[in-house]
């Protein structure tokens, strides 16, 4: 089995805002292996469809659900979203993919998501 850093690569590590997260020596933070793979999956559900100029096909619908009603419609739609995003990731097993709604009310929304990923029994 492959090194889960060499599977799920690296990235500049963010911050719960969004930022990048800087040493004291000035210097880029990187996240490596599982903390890169689920940053980028974070990423994909939580930013907007189109909303990172430099790929408008990073993203999710999944925003727009917020302030919806919790009808069955939108319940099965928003789940549909979830599994298609997590789908889109190439370190994703697809067919692995689960979504449920946990909560949906005036305060929010709570979704669990569960998957595999490839060549791993992460």
């Amino acid at each position: 089995m492959r090194d889960t850093n060499e599977i799920f690569g690296s990235d500049i590590l963010l911050d719960e805002n969004g930022q990048a997260v800087v040493a004291a020596n000035g210097e880029l933070v990187w996240g490596n292996g599982l903390t890169a793979v689920t940053q980028d999956i974070r990423l994909r559900v939580f930013t907007l469809l189109g909303g990172l100029f430099y790929d408008r096909y990073c993203g999710s619908t999944i925003p727009d659900y917020i302030h919806d009603d919790n009808t069955k419609t939108n319940r099965l739609s928003l789940t549909a979203e979830v599994k298609r995003r997590l789908e889109l990731d190439p370190r994703v097993l697809a067919g692995t993919v689960t979504s449920q709604i946990l909560k949906w009310d005036e305060t929010g929304v709570m979704i669990e998501a569960r998957w595999n990923f490839w060549d791993t029994e992460e």
